[in-house]
């Protein structure tokens, strides 16, 4: 297996430091891969899950790597609360779909699973509706379909 698409990007956040800093080597590496390896399509029912196993992760990706070293870190990365495993004993990038949100949305919701509490959808759209640019391009909008009516 290898990443059918290899064209796109993966956003590196300045709040996510300090979650680096609890990280260990391992853990960070694999952390970006899982991040780079999972479903982004919100429409999938493996939404934010890896297909690969952690030897096709060892075999395609991190050849230099044992089997052990792998499991090690994916189970810390799941103790610290990144991961999660599914009943189809796949891997879950946990929050992922913040990652899709834009860069200050994505900031402040990551600030609040930094301070223990877990965003809800109602949070998104509390927050993007303090945001300007939102509100900017909702009134566009509504212009626009005023001007231009269906």
């Amino acid at each position: 297996m290898t990443i059918m698409k290899k064209k796109g990007c993966i956003k590196l956040f300045r709040i996510e430091i300090e979650l680096e800093k609890q990280l260990n080597d391992t853990e960070f590496r694999l952390w970006l891969l899982y991040r780079r390896l999972a479903d982004w399509d919100k429409r999938h029912s493996g939404f934010a899950t890896v297909k690969e196993s952690l030897r096709e992760i060892q075999r395609l990706y991190l050849a230099s790597w044992s089997i052990g070293k792998i499991s090690m870190g994916t189970s810390g990365l799941i103790r610290k609360g990144l991961l999660e495993r599914t009943p189809e004993k796949r891997i879950r990038v946990k929050n992922l779909w913040i990652y899709q949100e834009r860069v200050h949305i994505a900031e402040q919701l990551l600030q609040r699973i930094e301070q223990g509490v877990q965003p809800t959808e109602q949070d998104v759209q509390i927050i993007k509706q303090r945001d300007p640019t939102e509100l900017e391009r909702q009134m566009r909008k509504l212009a626009y379909d005023k001007r231009f009516p269906k």
